[in-house]
């Protein structure tokens, strides 16, 4: 999801374009550039071609997806490389830059925007994410789709979703319970069982590095601990955890980050 003001302005910049797999090493990205003017990205076995059309054919087999304006800007640049015949060594690179984003990127920053679609309209929202169900981003399809439904506050589909996101493989719960999207649902009977079972599942230490990459939010970290009492309701072993941070010495307190024991 779109996590700060620089996020959101990438997003918020995106431009609709298509994209066609033709074979397993051959794909292409069309959009279009100023009212008449169409661009093609063609990526095969890892030659890139740049071609400017007055029109596109209409392709049912192409699926619109949004793109980045840095991947036009890029596609401006080299599409001038090949009209000067210059084939320098910034070209080169510029090349490989858009080999990248037709071959993997795209389809990161196509899933991520509809978290910026949230902001806008849920419904759009949700169609964007549905489809990336059964594809390589489901972990992340059915988390966004439980934040969803818990915005709407529609509490037993998000949970519902949610538990699907865990069964393909989200196991983040110190995310989970700070997730302001999951608001309507988090303190919840079910939402506690759900972190409950993702704790014990879990070790002190990789909680515990987790926990590093979301120091910022320790205090809401805390406060839902000591709310829901989540502490006294996982299984623990005689093992302790330790850190040397400063902030820990919040955590310390807790079974959770192995206050003396660990799973």
């Amino acid at each position: 999801m779109a996590s700060s003001l620089s996020d959101y302005a990438i997003y918020a910049s995106s431009i609709a374009g298509k994209r066609k797999q033709i074979s397993d090493k051959s794909s292409l990205i069309s959009f279009q550039y100023g009212d008449d003017t169409f661009f093609t990205v063609e990526c095969t076995n890892d030659i890139v071609s740049v071609t400017k059309e007055d029109k596109i054919k209409d392709d049912p087999e192409a699926k619109i997806i949004m793109i980045t304006k840095f991947f036009v800007e890029q596609t401006l640049e080299v599409y001038q490389y090949i009209i000067d015949n210059n084939y320098n060594d910034m070209y080169k690179q510029k090349c490989s830059a858009l080999l990248v984003y037709c071959e993997n990127s795209w389809q990161w920053h196509d899933f991520h925007y509809s978290a910026y679609l949230m902001d806008i309209d849920m419904n759009k929202a949700e169609e964007h994410v549905q489809r990336y169900i059964n594809t390589n981003f489901s972990v992340l399809a059915y988390y966004n789709l439980a934040c969803i439904y818990s915005i709407r506050n529609v509490k037993d589909i998000a949970l519902e979703k949610l538990r699907l996101s865990i069964d393909a493989g989200f196991k983040d719960w110190l995310w989970m319970i700070c997730d302001d999207d999951l608001a309507n649902v988090k303190y919840t009977d079910e939402f506690v069982d759900i972190i409950v079972n993702c704790i014990n599942s879990s070790s002190v230490n990789d909680d515990i590095e987790r926990w590093l990459l979301y120091i910022e939010l320790t205090d809401k970290i805390v406060d839902y601990i000591v709310k829901t009492g989540l502490d006294e309701k996982i299984e623990c072993d005689d093992v302790k955890g330790s850190c040397d941070h400063p902030e820990f010495e919040k955590l310390r307190q807790f079974r959770i980050f192995g206050c003396g024991i660990e799973r």
